[in-house]
Parts: C-alpha cells; sequence; structure tokens
C-alpha cells in the first residue's frame, strides 16, 4: 500500500483491520458517544479537533480552566461560551455548530436507524464536504474509511433485523 502510494497509483484498500483505530472513523466514534453522553469531555475533546470544528489552543485551555474551576463537564462550560470574553469568535460559532448538532441528534439517536443518524450527523457537521473539498489522498482515503465504516453500521442493521425476524 505505501508503495502504491509513493508511486501515486490510485489503489483502494478494503482491509478493516484496524479500522477503528483510523483518526476519522475514532472523530465519528466520538460524535456518536456525545448523543449518547455529552458530559464525557474525552469525546467533547475529540469533537472540538475534527476540523469543522477545530478551536485552537487557547480557546480550550480556558474553556477546560473553566470548567474544572466550576466543577462542570467541559460540555456544560461551552454551553455557556458566551460568559467568557477572551474566546475568539471562531471558536464562539464552531461550539455553538456542535451543541446545535447534538441537541439536533441526541433525541433523534433514540428512535432513528444508526445510519440515518450517521448521514446526517456527517452531513450537518460539514466533515464530508471538508474532507470531499480536500482534493489529495489522505482525504480520498478518509472518505473510504468513512464509507468502511457506514457499511459497518449497515451490516450491523441488516444482522439486527435477521436476528429480530429469527425470534419472532
Amino acid at each position: 500500500v505505501a508503495e502504491l502510494a509513493r508511486l501515486e497509483i490510485p489503489y483502494v484498500f478494503y482491509s478493516l483491520r484496524g479500522l477503528y483505530s483510523k483518526q476519522v472513523v475514532m472523530d465519528a466514534l466520538a460524535l456518536f458517544k456525545l448523543l449518547d453522553n455529552y458530559h464525557e469531555s474525552t469525546a467533547v475533546y475529540r469533537a472540538l479537533n475534527i476540523p469543522t470544528f477545530r478551536i485552537n489552543y487557547k480557546d480550550f485551555v480556558t474553556l477546560s480552566h473553566q470548567a474544572q474551576k466550576r466543577t462542570e463537564s467541559l460540555y456544560c462550560v461551552l454551553q455557556k461560551i458566551d460568559l467568557f470574553k477572551n474566546i475568539e469568535d471562531q471558536t464562539r460559532d464552531r461550539v455553538k455548530k456542535l451543541i446545535s448538532l447534538i441537541d439536533k441528534y441526541s433525541p433523534l439517536a433514540k428512535t432513528k436507524k444508526v445510519s440515518e443518524i450517521y448521514t446526517g450527523l456527517f452531513q450537518d457537521s460539514g466533515y464530508l464536504k471538508y474532507l470531499a473539498s480536500t482534493d489529495n489522498q489522505e482525504s480520498r482515503q478518509q472518505l473510504g474509511y468513512l464509507q468502511q465504516f457506514y457499511q459497518k453500521i449497515k451490516d450491523f442493521e441488516n444482522d439486527v433485523v435477521k436476528n429480530s425476524a429469527i425470534q419472532n
């Protein structure tokens, strides 16, 4: 695979070994975790490092410090971002976008299929558009990993349907 990339020969890597350790898939899993438990600070941190939500380090340290100082989750502090004066406007916008997605998709996660949540979340977040607009080998590879992950989700959904049909 490395040799094909070095020679700039197009290829598609289909191995699922290590799929869940790929950065883009771990980003997807972090977003899913936030829909289930948005007070999980490690998932919030990971989400704030996704390119469409990425905030600068100084703002992150300020917000993290406020969370620790107030003994609140990072998510609670993000919800109060307008209280903090030394935060950049871009950070405010990105945080508000993330919170609005969590607010929108958390209730839907209880009633909709995982694949529907996945599709909507990644489209609304701008992450797919970001990856598609960055036309290079790495972005194409990341899109491929997301497609493989989506296929795993669809396979899981199909297995659940099959198993429930067998039990009935």
